[in-house]
């Protein structure tokens, strides 16, 4: 399956560098054999253990992104 996160900034300011975490529940895994996608401004993403790491560089106001990351539900769910 997928998770979805939308981020955007709505301002009031633009930001010179952006970082966003996702945590996931124990009962997932991340896929890492497939690709992250991304929609709207590009970042970095890796996988830290459980957690998905995006950071961006500058975000300015209205920007925003689509980050759809891939995971495994265990077996016993």
């Amino acid at each position: 399956g997928f998770f979805v996160v939308t981020i955007t900034n709505n301002g009031p300011s633009a930001v010179a560098t952006a970082v966003v975490t996702d945590v996931l529940d124990p009962v997932f895994t991340p896929a890492v054999n497939v690709s992250i996608q991304q929609t709207g401004v590009q970042g970095t993403c890796s996988w830290i253990g459980q957690t998905l790491r995006c950071t961006y560089g500058q975000f300015n106001v209205g920007q925003s992104t689509i980050i759809r990351y891939p995971v495994l539900v265990a077996e016993s769910v």
